[in-house]
């Protein structure tokens, strides 16, 4: 399930230049459970509460007592520390 952009009026967003917060244009793309699976993020629901517990996973949004989303913005740049985090390759392999 795809959580449509939210936006709160309806102004155009900002230049792209301009400094800002991924909020200030009004709109939020949401991701639900089945999104983070459907980016590789195969954690389970479990699991992915303890990491947030612990600051080691964006913090979910809780939309209605049954329904969460993460910020799409938030889990793509944690997946994008995960990828300046990563180890060198160590050298080419041959067949």
């Amino acid at each position: 399930m795809r959580i449509a952009p939210y936006q709160t009026d309806g102004v155009d967003p900002p230049n792209e230049a301009e400094d800002r917060t991924p909020f200030s244009d009004g709109r939020v793309n949401l991701m639900s459970f089945d999104e983070l699976w459907d980016r590789g993020i195969t954690y389970s629901k479990e699991h992915l509460r303890r990491l947030e517990a612990d600051g080691l996973f964006p913090v979910r949004v809780e939309l209605s007592a049954a329904r969460v989303a993460w910020v799409e913005e938030e889990i793509n740049q944690w997946i994008q520390e995960r990828m300046e985090n990563r180890p060198a390759r160590r050298g080419n392999r041959t067949g």
